[in-house]
């Protein structure tokens, strides 16, 4: 304990020596200030401690803004709500700093310091990149991006390229990241910014480190180091051995780790940078739990719980004490490590963190697993997988990235459009005030023929009437220009609204699939995890009953998750014209045992009676998979429907020009509205007799199917009358064997 309060007191004196001096100096010069002096004193205080004390920052920026609001100062105002911003941000409080970063706003336009406002739109994108806003954060990137374009601010240009690249980083682009920190690179070398090229190789290093290819990675972060030294940077010194650290704890060198921790620990005390001496604490608890020497990691996890607790950050102090409990429980202290989560618990409430939240529910299962209490420890999975499942979704980056990708398209579209129509506005504006001008002329024109009427009346008469009539058809042939420029602006501003609603139709489709994906993909990955759960401890417990029905259970939902796969595959492939007509001649007949075989077990569990009325020998030309396709979905939906010990009945035969099948059950069938629907983007979606749920697109898929073929499907059906189905291909000539 003496050793941990002689570390909190050096963390507390340590800060570099020019650092400390800029502020008493500050503070100094605030003495004798007055007035709006003192907002730009409080101004740079803030900028100057940020990095020590973000908390002391957020203080002195308040004061800022009080003084400058009270003087209307519009640059300090800015300057106050953006160092607010800013400070916010790195308490981890990123919804605030981007409520504070947004007051700007409403005097952004009338500020003359585009530096600063270019500044603001940077930062206000860094923090929708924290918050997971990656269109609004590139949003806010782009905007600052043309005003340093405009100013020629090099050293802007770049900073902004390697803020996309680590956009790009997060989204998992890791190509495009590299472009742009390597754009990135070619101004730093231009600008001979050493302190820029200490920069981007740090980022290089870490796309690397996230493609694990850890050699590369090392190598940049070296670069990167040996740059930040010579120019005497310590925090960036810190921030990179930590990195390396970070590096090879990925390829488990625990030493290697371990040492680079520490000398990153060393630079972050020297610049009193306490956040990241705290996360720096928790990295080396965790080192050596890796290795297994608990007691060392309880050391560590305990000054970083103190350092958490003097940030006053809910996310840390819960996710220290959530550290502590699992490694007390490692220790066998069930006890202590319970207590630890309850100590968490209390803070994950003021937490926007759901990582934070998925852990400790994950904790409080394991505890009260190893404490036999299963019932308590199911629910806390339960709910451990429900977060993991929304923060978790599949496929996420790579759908997200696509669909991102594709809105941004659309809007820069959009905004060419506008600026068409702009540039075409302020052109007839222009026509306008030439028409002005010319109209005054005229009028200036006629009042001196008038005067020179009193002594030339009667000689310039019929010159007055003839200047006066072409006057007239210029008007008129400026009133008729006017009035093709209007009805161009309509046709601009209609084209302008197809876009749109383009735009909300292909967002639509977006959500849309999404949702299916969210909502059936949801409960049997549920149902799997449970049943793991289950069987994990009926295997231990020995009950050989419950394991024999639990694995009977398991394989039916790995049935029904692979068969949605494989239509949600075969939904995407129909969406992208990647499956197409592939003629042959196959037996219909073999089609109809080998699915039926399929279902069997599901036909003897609702106890099920089959007719089939079909010749053993129906061989048909037409595309083989497709055919199989859309028979296994009918007798599917046919069995899902059916009660027990209905009957179904399945007919095939040859026709004039091809052939058709028709599936029918006894089940409760469906009004005339919901038949119209089958086929159809809604998606009618029921569940079966035994609740079963389906996705709604194996019948647009199978409808797709049929109309390559040259035929479609017709239902017939009513409300509890069961319904029958029937595949028509007409196009097809059939063959008798």
């Amino acid at each position: 304990m003496r050793l941990l309060l002689l570390i909190l007191s050096l963390l507390s004196v340590t800060v570099l020596v020019h650092s400390q001096s800029r502020k008493d100096s500050l503070l100094h010069t605030l003495t004798g200030a007055s007035g709006l002096e003192k907002a730009v004193i409080y101004n740079r205080l803030s900028d100057e401690v940020l990095f020590t004390s973000p908390r002391e920052s957020f203080n002195y920026a308040s004061k800022a803004l009080v003084i400058s609001k009270r003087r209307k100062d519009l640059e300090q105002t800015a300057t106050a709500y953006l160092n607010i911003g800013t400070s916010l941000r790195y308490l981890g409080e990123n919804q605030a700093a981007l409520d504070s970063l947004y007051k700007s706003i409403a005097i952004i336009n009338n500020l003359k310091n585009q530096k600063l406002v270019a500044k603001i739109l940077n930062v206000i994108g860094v923090v929708h990149y924290q918050l997971g806003h990656d269109s609004m954060s590139m949003e806010a990137y782009n905007k600052s991006l043309k005003i340093r374009q405009s100013i020629n601010d090099m050293e802007g240009i770049a900073d902004i390229l390697n803020n996309v690249g680590n956009l790009y980083n997060g989204l998992g682009n890791y190509d495009k990241a590299l472009d742009y920190f390597f754009k990135c690179l070619k101004y730093d070398q231009v600008l001979k910014n050493t302190k820029g090229l200490s920069s981007t190789y740090n980022n290089i290093g870490m796309v690397y480190y996230n493609m694990k290819e850890y050699e590369k990675s090392i190598v940049y972060y070296h670069k990167a180091e040996s740059l930040a030294v010579g120019l005497n940077e310590r925090s960036k010194v810190a921030s990179i051995l930590n990195n390396i650290g970070a590096t090879y704890l990925a390829q488990e060198k625990y030493d290697e780790a371990i040492r680079y921790t520490l000398l990153s620990n060393k630079y972050y005390q020297e610049t009193g940078q306490i956040l990241q001496t705290q996360r720096n604490y928790t990295n080396l608890g965790l080192i050596y739990e890796y290795k297994g020497l608990l007691d060392s990691s309880l050391h560590y996890q305990t000054i970083a719980l103190t350092l958490a607790n003097r940030l006053s950050n809910p996310s840390l102090i819960a996710g220290s004490h959530i550290n502590l409990s699992r490694t007390y429980q490692k220790e066998g202290k069930l006890n202590k490590a319970l207590s630890e989560l309850k100590m968490a618990n209390k803070f994950v409430g003021n937490s926007e963190n759901l990582n934070i939240n998925s852990k400790l529910l994950l904790g409080f299962s394991n505890i009260y697993s190893s404490m036999g209490n299963y019932h308590k420890a199911f629910e806390y999975l339960a709910q451990h997988l429900s977060i993991r499942d929304s923060l978790y979704n599949l496929e996420k980056v790579q759908k997200v990235a696509q669909v991102e990708a594709q809105f941004e398209t659309e809007k820069q579209a959009q905004r060419i459009v506008t600026l068409q129509m702009d540039q075409r506005l302020q052109e007839i504006n222009m026509e306008k005030s030439k028409a002005t001008v010319r109209r005054l002329f005229t009028v200036v024109g006629v009042i001196t023929l008038l005067v020179s009427l009193v002594v030339w009346l009667y000689v310039g008469k019929y010159r007055t009437s003839q200047k006066l009539a072409q006057k007239n058809e210029q008007i008129n042939e400026q009133n008729e220009l006017l009035s093709e420029v209007n009805n161009e602006l309509q046709q601009i501003n209609n084209q302008l609204a197809q876009s749109q609603e383009k735009l909300r139709e292909a967002n639509q489709t977006k959500d849309m699939l999404f949702g299916v994906i969210a909502h059936d993909m949801k409960s049997p990955l549920d149902h799997l995890r449970t049943l793991v759960y289950l069987l994990r401890n009926a295997k231990d417990s020995g009950d050989s009953v419950m394991l024999e029905s639990n694995l009977t259970t398991l394989d039916n939902s790995l049935g029904s998750v692979n068969e949605l796969l494989n239509t949600l595959l075969n939904w995407a492939q129909v969406q992208r014209d990647q499956i197409h007509y592939q003629e042959s001649l196959f037996n219909l007949a073999e089609i109809f045992h080998d699915n039926l075989a399929l279902f069997q077990h599901l036909i003897g569990e609702k106890k099920l009676v089959v007719k089939q009325n079909f010749s053993s020998q129906i061989d048909v030309r037409s595309d083989r998979n497709m055919v199989d396709f859309i028979v296994r979905n009918l007798l599917s939906n046919a069995i899902k429907f059916s009660p027990e010990s209905s009957i179904i009945s399945i007919e095939g035969e040859l026709t004039d020009s091809g052939f058709s099948v028709s599936v029918s059950d006894h089940g409760s069938g469906m009004d005339s509205s919901m038949a119209e629907k089958l086929f159809t983007p809604e998606q009618v979606r029921r569940r079966g007799t035994y609740n079963e749920k389906g996705a709604g697109l194996a019948l647009q898929i199978s409808q797709e199917f049929a109309r390559q073929m040259g035929g479609g499907i017709q239902v017939i059906t009513a409300d509890g009358a069961g319904a029958t189905f029937i595949l028509s291909i007409t196009n097809c000539p059939g063959f008798n064997g």
